[in-house]
C-alpha cells in the first residue's frame, strides 16, 4: 500500500469557480481516493499551491508511517482511521531518531512539532465536521517531549534493540543538549537590537502595532488613515478620542487570509500611544507622497516609508529579512504576532492560577482575534509558550517593557 499525492485543477460543480489543490490516494493494485483528507485539503489549501503542497506532504508522511507501522492484515483503505495519540507521538520521535542517527540538522524540533500540529488539525477538522476522529483532539498525549530521554529510548528499544543504551542516549539527545539557536522567546535585548536595525521608523511601529493586535503583515497595512464603510469610525486619534475616551477597545474590520472578513479589537490606549509616535512622521510622509505621485495620499493609506511610499507586506518581509541577516539569532516580523498570542495565554494562565486544561471560550476569543479557523493545536502551542514566558519573567522581569511606548520611543530617537 503506497500513499501518493497529485495536484489537480477542476471547476467546482456548485459555484463554477476554478479550484486547485493536492489530493492523496492509495495505490495498491487499485486506486483508492482518501476522500475525507481531500475534502480537508480542498477547504484549507485551495487558495495557495505552496500551502497545499506542505499540508499534503505532511499528511502523506504521517499516513505512510501508519502503513509502515501497521500489520498488513490490519490495513484498511481509510488509513487515517488508524491514527491515535500514541501513533502521532511515535511519528515525531521516529523523525527525531532518524535525523540524529544520520547526524542531520533538519528537520528541527520546531518543524516536527508544527507538522504534528498540522496532522492534529486534520483530526480536529474530522470531529468538527461530524466525522469520526480516532484521536481525542482535546488530549495532550500526542505531544512528544523532545527533551525526554525516556521517549527517545522507548522508541529505540522498540526498533533498534541491538544498539547500546549509552550510545543511544548520546545520539538521540545530541540536538536537545547542544541546540541553543531555537529559542521560543527572544530576550528584551535581542528584540531591541533587531528593531534598532530597521532603516525606517515605520517598521518598529508596525511591529509594535502587531504585537498588541495579532495582525498579520498583510493585514496591518490595510489599517487606514481615515476609514470608510465598516471602518468609517477610524481616523486620527485626536478625532477618535472624542468617541472612545471611555472605551477600552475599538473594532478594525480587516480582510484576512482567504479573503475572509473579521473584527479585530484594537486597544485604545495602545493605539493612542502608537499614533502619537507616528504622527510627526506621518505629516512629513504624506507631503512626500504628494510630491512623489503628484496627488494627495489616499485616505485608506496610513503607513508610509521615509520616501513617501505606501508600505506593503512584501516591504515588511524584505526589510525584516535584511535585519535578520545582520543578527546572530533568528528574528522574524511574525514574532510580533506570536507575542500577542503568547500574552493572550499569559493573561489566561494568570486568571486561572496556571490552569492548563483546554478552554473552548479562550480558544474562540483567540481564534476571532488572530483569524484561524481551527486552533486547538495553536492553543496548546501558545499555552506552552506562555508557561515559558512566565519562567523567563522570573529571570528578567523587564521582558514586557519593550512593548511600552516609552521603550519604543528610545528606538526612534
Amino acid at each position: 500500500m503506497i500513499i501518493k499525492r497529485e495536484y489537480i485543477k477542476y471547476k467546482h460543480s456548485l459555484t463554477g469557480l476554478l479550484c486547485s489543490h493536492h489530493i492523496l490516494y492509495i495505490d495498491d493494485e487499485e486506486i483508492f481516493l482518501l476522500s475525507h483528507v481531500n475534502i480537508y485539503l480542498s477547504e484549507k489549501c485551495s487558495s495557495s499551491k505552496n500551502t497545499s503542497s506542505r499540508y499534503s506532504r505532511v499528511l502523506q508522511n504521517f499516513f505512510t508511517f501508519l502503513v509502515e507501522s501497521t500489520n498488513k492484515d490490519n490495513l484498511i483503505p481509510e488509513i487515517f482511521l488508524l491514527g491515535t495519540e500514541s501513533k502521532l507521538k511515535e511519528w515525531q520521535i521516529k523523525r527525531i531518531y532518524n535525523r540524529n542517527l544520520n547526524d542531520l540538522k533538519r528537520p528541527s524540533e520546531k518543524t516536527i512539532y508544527n507538522d504534528a500540529c498540522l496532522v492534529h488539525d486534520f483530526y480536529y477538522w474530522l470531529k468538527n465536521n461530524g466525522y469520526h476522529s480516532p484521536i481525542n483532539v482535546t488530549s495532550k498525549k500526542w505531544i512528544a517531549n523532545f527533551k525526554s530521554e525516556n521517549d527517545l529510548l522507548s522508541y529505540t528499544h522498540k526498533h533498534q534493540k541491538n544498539i547500546k543504551e549509552n550510545k543511544t542516549i548520546k545520539a538521540l539527545s545530541r540536538r536537545v543538549q547542544t541546540n541553543t539557536s531555537e529559542k521560543n522567546i527572544l530576550s528584551i535585548e535581542e528584540i531591541k537590537k533587531a528593531l534598532s536595525l530597521y532603516n525606517d521608523h515605520v517598521y518598529p511601529l508596525l511591529f509594535k502595532f502587531c504585537s498588541f493586535t495579532g495582525l498579520r503583515p498583510s493585514e496591518v497595512v490595510q489599517f487606514p488613515y481615515h476609514g470608510t464603510g465598516l471602518n468609517s469610525h477610524i481616523s486620527s486619534w485626536q478625532n477618535m478620542e472624542k468617541i472612545y475616551h471611555n472605551e477600552t477597545n475599538f473594532i478594525f474590520n480587516v480582510e484576512g487570509k482567504g479573503n475572509k472578513l473579521r473584527k479585530v479589537k484594537i486597544n485604545c490606549s495602545e493605539f493612542a500611544s502608537l499614533y502619537s509616535l507616528y504622527q510627526p512622521h506621518l505629516i512629513k510622509r504624506r507631503k512626500l507622497y504628494r510630491k512623489k505621485y503628484n496627488k494627495e495620499c489616499p485616505l485608506n493609506i496610513l503607513w508610509l516609508n521615509k520616501t513617501g511610499t505606501p508600505v506593503t507586506s512584501k516591504m515588511i518581509s524584505d526589510r525584516s529579512y535584511s535585519v535578520n541577516k545582520k543578527l546572530d539569532f533568528n528574528f522574524e516580523f511574525y514574532d510580533s504576532r506570536h507575542w500577542y498570542a503568547t500574552m493572550f495565554m499569559v493573561i489566561h494562565l494568570k486568571n486561572t492560577n496556571g490552569e492548563l486544561a483546554y478552554n473552548s471560550a479562550v480558544e474562540q476569543a483567540l481564534m476571532n482575534q488572530i483569524g484561524h479557523e481551527s486552533i486547538v493545536t495553536t492553543y496548546q502551542h501558545y499555552i506552552s509558550k506562555a508557561q515559558l514566558y512566565l519562567e523567563y519573567m522570573k529571570k528578567d522581569p523587564r521582558v514586557g517593557e519593550l512593548y511600552s511606548s516609552q521603550e519604543l520611543l528610545s528606538l526612534l530617537d
